[in-house]
C-alpha cells in the first residue's frame, strides 16, 4: 500500500473548515430523506459499486474507458496510453476497486502509470488513489486538494452512513492521499506524442474543484461530474452551485471536444453538454421567477420537482431537482 501521508514541498495548501461537521450532518440529515444516494442512485438489493473487470473498451486510438456499467457509485474511469507512459483519471472506490483499474491498465500496456488524476474528491473517483505505485505523479486542481481537505473524512463516514456495509467494506482501509501536483487553472502533461490538458475552470459547479482532462489530438473530454448523461445534475452541498456549474459548461464547450466521458453514464458527444446546460438554465430561470414572486422554497421545490419530473421523464436521480431550487434561491440571496 502506498505511504503518502508525509507532505511534499511546494504542493500543499490549507484552509480553515468551512463548515462544521454539524452544519453538514443537519444538511444530510434534512436531504436524507429525499435521495437514495450522494451521486448516481443506489437502492436496497443493488449491486456492489465494484469497477468491472474485463469490460475496458478502446473509444479512440489510445484511449480507453473501463464503462460503469450502470452500476451505482462505480465511475467511468479513463486509461490514456502514450509513446511513454500511462495516465489513468479516476480510481474507483477504495483500494479493491483500484486494485482492479491498475491490472486493467496491465491488460493494454507495460508502460509505466506515470500520472493519476482525480475527476473531482468524491470517494468513488477519488479514493483508490492509495493503491497506485509511488512513482506515479497525483495531480488535483488547488480547489480539489482543498475539497479533499476540508470535505473527504466527511464524505467517507457520510457514504458509509447512506450506503451501509458494501461501501464500509472498500472504504474502511482508504487513506486520504494528498497530490504531488496541485494547479489553479491549467497544466499540461505530455505521454510520449500525446499531450494532455487539465482544467479547472476556476468557478464552483458539481464540487468546488472539478477538474476535466482534455486530449486534444482526439477531442476527448472526461467530464466527470461536470456532464452526467441520463440523470439529473447533482447539487450535493452548499459548495455546489448552478449559477457556476453554467458558466464552466460555458468554458467546457469552448474546448471543442467531440467526444465526452461523463463521470457516470454513456459516453455521449458535445450535444451531452448542450442537454445538461439547458437543464440548468431552465431550473434557474424558473425558481428565480417564483422567487421573485415571493414563493417559499419547499413550495417551489414541489412546483418544479412536478414539472421538471414530467420534461425529464427518462432521466434518474429526481430528488436532485429540489437541491437545484435550493442552491438558485441560496445563490439570488447571496448575490443580492
Amino acid at each position: 500500500m502506498r505511504d503518502r501521508m508525509q507532505a511534499r514541498t511546494g504542493v500543499r495548501r490549507f484552509v480553515e473548515f468551512r463548515a462544521t461537521f454539524l452544519s453538514y450532518f443537519l444538511f444530510f440529515a434534512a436531504v436524507l430523506p429525499l435521495v437514495c444516494t450522494l451521486t448516481v442512485g443506489q437502492t436496497a438489493g443493488a449491486a456492489p459499486p465494484m469497477v468491472p473487470a474485463g469490460k475496458t473498451v478502446e473509444i479512440a486510438d489510445a484511449v480507453h474507458v473501463i464503462p460503469d456499467q450502470g452500476v451505482a457509485l462505480v465511475p467511468n474511469i479513463g486509461i490514456v496510453v502514450g509513446e511513454e507512459s500511462v495516465l489513468v483519471v479516476d480510481t474507483g472506490m477504495g483500494p479493491a476497486n483500484a486494485d482492479t483499474v491498475l491490472a486493467e491498465v496491465r491488460e493494454i500496456t507495460d508502460l509505466p502509470i506515470r500520472y493519476l488524476v482525480t475527476t473531482h474528491f468524491h470517494p468513488e473517483h477519488n479514493f483508490g488513489a492509495q493503491s497506485f505505485p509511488n512513482e506515479t505523479v497525483l495531480i488535483y486542481s488547488i480547489a480539489q486538494h482543498l475539497d479533499l481537505q476540508n470535505k473527504g473524512e466527511e464524505y467517507r463516514n457520510w457514504f458509509v452512513e447512506l450506503f451501509g456495509d458494501d461501501v464500509r467494506e472498500l472504504l474502511q482501509p482508504v487513506v486520504l492521499v494528498q497530490p504531488d501536483i496541485t494547479f489553479e487553472r491549467r497544466a499540461r502533461l505530455n505521454l510520449g506524442g500525446l499531450p494532455v490538458e487539465l482544467l479547472h475552470f476556476g468557478k464552483a459547479a458539481h464540487t468546488g474543484g472539478d477538474t476535466v482532462v482534455f486530449l486534444p489530438q482526439q477531442e476527448i473530454a472526461f467530464a466527470g461530474g461536470l456532464v452526467p448523461n441520463g440523470f439529473f445534475p447533482i447539487l450535493p452541498d452548499a459548495d455546489s452551485s448552478v449559477r457556476g456549474w453554467i458558466a464552466t459548461l460555458d468554458l467546457l464547450t469552448e474546448l471543442g471536444a467531440e467526444t465526452i466521458v461523463p463521470g457516470h453514464g454513456e459516453i455521449g458527444d458535445a450535444a451531452l453538454i448542450r442537454t445538461v446546460k439547458d437543464y440548468l438554465l431552465q431550473i434557474q430561470e424558473q425558481a428565480a421567477d417564483l422567487q421573485a414572486d415571493g414563493v417559499p422554497l419547499e413550495t417551489a421545490q414541489e412546483s418544479l420537482f412536478a414539472e421538471f419530473t414530467d420534461r425529464y421523464p427518462d432521466w434518474g436521480e429526481p430528488h436532485w431537482i429540489r437541491n437545484a431550487v435550493e442552491r438558485v434561491y441560496a445563490e439570488i440571496t447571496q448575490k443580492n
